[in-house]
């Protein structure tokens, strides 16, 4: 039982890997979570009618998006190649 990792054995040999690029490095963060002590960072989706965050106004937050995901090939790598895995 632990966490193990082996190299990443897809479609890709290692030494021609893709080149992992990260579209977002930052974390996503709940609005208004730094006001409130009540409120977790952890993403939620904004659902209120006047919420600026959901409206997309200038100078606010991003929203989590579809168009945020790694690609499919490099995502749940390590920067050293391997992948993280639980073996049970």
């Amino acid at each position: 039982k632990g966490i193990k990792s082996h190299k990443y054995n897809g479609s890709y040999p290692y030494q021609t890997q893709k080149k992992i690029i990260k579209k977002r490095i930052k974390k996503f963060v709940r609005f208004e979570s730094e006001d409130f002590a009540g409120i977790s960072s952890s993403w939620r989706r904004p659902r209120g009618i006047d919420n600026p965050v959901r409206r997309r106004f200038r100078g606010h937050r991003k929203m989590a998006k579809i168009g945020f995901g790694s690609d499919k090939k490099t995502r749940h790598i390590t920067p050293t190649g391997f992948r993280k895995f639980l073996i049970t």
